[in-house]
């Protein structure tokens, strides 16, 4: 049976030279043994990989879970680098740009609401609104 610092370890390793296995870092945040911290950790490394490889949805899916396990221990640092890989990968939504396309808006309009919405659920990112509203089953009060 493989512990599960061995799997930490084989992860690690797949990120060099790059991101990361995201199939190891799923077994990493996924096993019983992982602490918090670790699972947020193991989450962001998912990500990544899944970025790397282009699979923006499941990154998307591993970064909200990252995002909320981090905000549950006020890990700011490790937040703002979820903030900053979901912006790097686009995995976040819309760009300004793109909602103001769809919406036949200004892409200055279209940055002001996004900031009110921010704004409003107390949130600095797109990902932090996104797990607060899912994390709310929808409904944000």
């Amino acid at each position: 049976m493989i512990s599960l610092f061995d799997t930490v370890l084989e992860a690690q390793l797949s990120r060099i030279p790059g991101p990361g296995d995201p199939d190891l870092w799923h077994r990493v945040a996924d096993s019983q043994l992982a602490g918090p911290y670790l699972v947020g950790y193991a989450r962001l490394q998912q990500a990544a990989g899944l970025l790397a490889r282009r699979r923006r949805r499941e990154a998307a899916d591993a970064l909200r879970d990252a995002e909320a396990g981090a905000r549950r221990l006020g890990a700011t640092a490790m937040s703002d680098e979820i903030a900053a890989l979901a912006r790097h990968g686009r995995s976040d939504g819309l760009s300004n740009a793109e909602i103001a396309r769809t919406l036949y808006i200004s892409e200055k309009t279209a940055s002001v609401h996004v900031s009110n919405i921010l704004r409003k659920l107390g949130v600095t990112s797109r990902v932090q609104a996104a797990t607060a509203i899912h994390g709310s089953g929808g409904r944000k009060a």
